[in-house]
């Protein structure tokens, strides 16, 4: 789903792929809810160390298996909640990572905790939680802020 930003001829006619190109954003979960494994794959380098993919939360509100290339920020992400795959950018190893998605629970109980971890890292929460660490720095220092 969305514009290509690689060559996908290879991929062309293959009959579990499907190339839906642009999608408005309000029927994505549509799409997501059909899928048996998200994936977020990215290249490791210097742009991408510290990129927060929001397609993580998007794919785990909808309870689904996710497999992600191993970067600093989702490892981080992993080792607090567990509940990615997360692999090296290598192709084996990234189809390997999907055959393990694949043999994952998709009990009630594993897409509920999916569920909650999205929730629990939902922008909004983050940015009020921001504000209030902030508003109580503010406050420690007087009405002035100095």
């Amino acid at each position: 789903i969305g514009p290509f930003q690689t060559s996908v001829e290879k991929l062309r006619g293959k009959d579990n792929v499907l190339l839906l190109g642009p999608k408005p954003h309000e029927q994505l979960v549509l799409y997501v809810r059909s899928f048996d494994v998200c994936l977020v794959p990215y290249v490791k380098s210097v742009y991408t160390e510290t990129v927060v993919p929001a397609k993580l939360n998007e794919y785990l509100a909808v309870g689904k298996p996710v497999v992600a290339t191993d970067l600093p920020t989702i490892r981080e992400f992993n080792d607090r909640h567990n509940v990615l795959i997360t692999t090296e950018n290598r192709a084996d190893k990234f189809l390997q990572a999907i055959e393990d998605a694949l043999r994952l629970p998709n009990d009630s109980e594993t897409i509920k905790r999916r569920r909650q971890v999205a929730a629990l890292c939902d922008w909004n929460l983050q940015l009020i939680a921001m504000s209030d660490l902030i508003e109580q720095k503010l406050s420690e220092k007087g009405p002035s802020g100095c």
